[in-house]
């Protein structure tokens, strides 16, 4: 489902929008240039940064792990290392 939608509830075309109302907003706030579907990379990247579990990222972006994995690879955290870490303060009792 949509989250942002014309006024009769139908999805925004992104490219429509976009030349209609996104560059106008960028250049009135002063903000470099750059094409609608940055706001993803940014959502995504944000997301990693936060820790959210991959399986959510890959069902709220509709994108897989693979592909998250090979563009947004190094904002991952590495295979393993905070189910070590889970594991680790579960065994000290903490």
């Amino acid at each position: 489902m949509p989250v942002f939608t014309t006024t009769e509830g139908k999805p925004i075309e992104p490219k429509a929008f976009a030349s209609r109302y996104w560059y106008r907003c960028l250049r009135a706030l002063g903000i470099r240039v750059r094409g609608i579907y940055t706001t993803k990379d940014t959502f995504v990247t944000t997301a990693l940064r936060s820790g959210v579990k991959i399986a959510w990222l890959e069902q709220q972006t509709g994108v897989a792990y693979a592909t998250l994995k090979r563009h947004y690879g190094k904002w991952m955290p590495r295979e393993g290392e905070s189910e070590l870490r889970r594991f680790h303060s579960a065994r000290r009792g903490t």
